[in-house]
């Protein structure tokens, strides 16, 4: 769990104890904490966009270049198909 060594390096710079992984883990679970997991199908531009780390503009030119690749790939499918 990386989340628990980012936490050891964290006590360890304060000079403080860690609590052991086990104990780590269920205060985790007890919290009702979860590490955001993005859709596979989202890249992290979108991801960016959508928490407002990007602006428009450059959104708008991601998904330009997004649906001129598909297209490309849609066309590539298409060449193969009639040969």
């Amino acid at each position: 769990m990386e989340i628990y060594r980012v936490y050891k390096e964290w006590c360890g710079e304060r000079s403080l104890v860690a609590t052991s992984r086990q104990v780590f883990v269920n205060e985790f679970a007890e919290g009702n904490c979860a590490i955001f997991r993005p859709r596979k199908d989202q890249s992290d531009m979108c991801i960016w966009y959508k928490e407002g780390n990007v602006d428009e503009v450059t959104y708008a030119l991601h998904i330009m270049r997004k649906d001129m690749a598909r297209a490309a790939k849609d066309d590539d499918k298409n060449d193969d198909d009639g040969s």
